[in-house]
């Protein structure tokens, strides 16, 4: 399977930019449940 030497650099790149997107993504929807939750409890 890991007969190509060029592509795990590749690789390393695509699965580290999934992860970013992924916990960016996933803060995000913290921050806003957060926020929405703060809001209803103000009032």
């Amino acid at each position: 399977m890991r007969d190509q030497r060029g592509i795990t650099g590749l690789e390393t790149a695509i699965v580290l930019i999934a992860f970013v997107v992924v916990a960016s993504v996933f803060a995000f929807a913290v921050l806003s449940t957060g926020l929405l939750s703060a809001e209803k409890s103000k009032e």
